[in-house]
């Protein structure tokens, strides 16, 4: 009887969501259709190399030059200006600032506030900008606004970047008879990069293999490594979650063992979700248990329930090797 109900339930919503995807296509397909039938016709090569010649208003000659070559200024504009200022302030926080004080905990906090703000509450506050001093249309305004967008996000990755140069590092520039600003912008900055690298390539457990080559392609690595590699890429921007879709598939015991194993060891870092038909892989490293069998969701939950208390019999089939 569960089992029906949840068959019902799993089919009313999976009509709704292809109802819904249906709608959404059709609306896109409909508003591209659209676009080209009647913008078609007046796509020429002035378009691109031309000004528009009426202004703001639409319907008169001319191109979007304009717009063009002023995304590429408020792009550059802002990216240098968040650099310009990102820069001093996490600096500021790794070398300058005591160690463990509070303002370096609450301008990280401060931070990572200002990154979850909706990027429309910038828009309203250039627009404010704009207002006070009496601006029509600025592009300083705009390259502002952006930076102010960004400036968090570029902070916080820099910040961390930084953070994981090695302490050593600090005291040994010191011990040169080097500057707070010469350890700055002449020790830490250079080796920032270099220990991101390092430090995502020792996490996918992939360092010692490939320190001394890290200019070969990656094409030259074995499958495995490879497959490593990938994972230490996806670690660098920092997910919250993680998916592996058949992460160890044709690979070799000794590497399936290697990812494995990574995946244990950043499990309480991130979100991490396996999709596996090896049920010997999913005893090892699962918490947590989804079974999904033809498309259906048979059951869930911890992995020991499942695999020790199942309580549909088709879980316990498949666990028994019965079914496959």
């Amino acid at each position: 009887m569960g089992i029906n109900r949840r068959k019902i339930e799993e089919n009313i919503f999976k009509a709704l969501m292809v109802s819904a995807t249906f709608i959404i296509f059709f609306t896109l397909a409909l508003i591209l259709v659209t676009v080209v039938l009647k913008g078609l016709p007046a796509l020429n090569l002035a378009m691109i190399t031309q000004i528009p010649k009426g202004g703001f208003y639409l319907g008169k000659e001319g191109g979007i030059l304009n717009a063009i070559v002023g995304s590429l200024y408020l792009t550059a504009g802002a990216t240098l200006l968040a650099i310009l200022v990102s820069l001093p302030v996490v600096l500021y926080l790794n070398v300058y600032a005591r160690k463990g004080s509070g303002l370096i905990n609450f301008t990280r906090f401060s931070l990572d506030v200002l990154w979850g703000v909706p990027s429309i509450v910038y828009g309203a506050f250039g627009f404010t900008l704009m207002l006070l001093f009496g601006l029509k249309t600025s592009l300083l305004a705009g390259i502002i606004t952006v930076a102010l967008l960004i400036f968090p996000i570029m902070s916080r990755a820099m910040d961390e970047v930084i953070r994981m140069v090695p302490e050593e590092i600090f005291e040994a520039s010191y011990a040169l008879g080097a500057t707070r600003l010469e350890t700055a912008l002449k020790v830490i900055t250079r080796q920032a990069l270099d220990r991101l690298v390092e430090h995502y390539l020792k996490v996918s457990n992939l360092w010692d293999e490939v320190k001394d080559r890290l200019n070969t392609p990656a094409s030259r690595l074995s499958l495995g490594q490879q497959q490593r590699l990938c994972l230490a890429r996806g670690l660098a921007v920092e997910p919250e979650i993680i998916l592996g879709d058949e992460p160890t598939s044709a690979l070799d015991p000794k590497s399936s063992q290697h990812i494995e194993q990574n995946f244990l060891a950043i499990k309480d870092q991130y979100t991490i979700i396996v999709v596996t038909h090896i049920l010997r892989q999913a005893k090892r490293i699962a918490d947590y248990v989804i079974f999904v069998y033809f498309g259906e969701l048979i059951e869930y939950g911890p992995a020991g329930e499942i695999f020790e208390n199942p309580k549909e019999e088709i879980t316990k089939e498949y666990i028994k090797g019965v079914i496959s």
